[in-house]
């Protein structure tokens, strides 16, 4: 399962090694003044669009790129029950999306480090 935290200035995506070979995906280092949002939604897979490249295993995973119209998703989902959606700006992906057991935690923890951040 990828790994969602934040130092002061950046939000870190760390994957295993399993999701960076299968979805050809990079861990991310993403500035928080890029940041746009960060929201729960389950239902966000009926958004994203085709798989470009990774993988896609039906009702296990998808991992990879995921492009519909103009829009790019970094998407990390291996059989979480919820995911975590992070709106980014300046960045090679419009979204990220990361399933996750827990989202709450996760949600407000970016969401206040973000508001740190603007408030600095």
């Amino acid at each position: 399962m990828a790994a969602i935290s934040t130092d002061s200035r950046n939000l870190i995506i760390t994957l295993t090694r399993f999701e960076r070979f299968f979805g050809l995906l990079p861990n991310l280092s993403i500035p928080l003044a890029h940041v746009r949002g960060v929201a729960h939604n389950d239902a966000i897979l009926s958004d994203i669009g085709m798989r470009a490249p990774g993988l896609a295993w039906p009702r296990k995973a998808l991992i990879g790129t995921f492009r519909k119209w103009k829009f790019t998703d970094f998407v990390v989902w291996r059989s979480e029950p919820h995911f975590v959606v992070i709106d980014v700006l300046d960045e090679k992906w419009n979204r990220i999306v990361i399933g996750v057991a827990d989202p709450a935690p996760i949600v407000n923890a970016i969401q206040s480090e973000v508001a740190q951040n603007l408030s600095q």
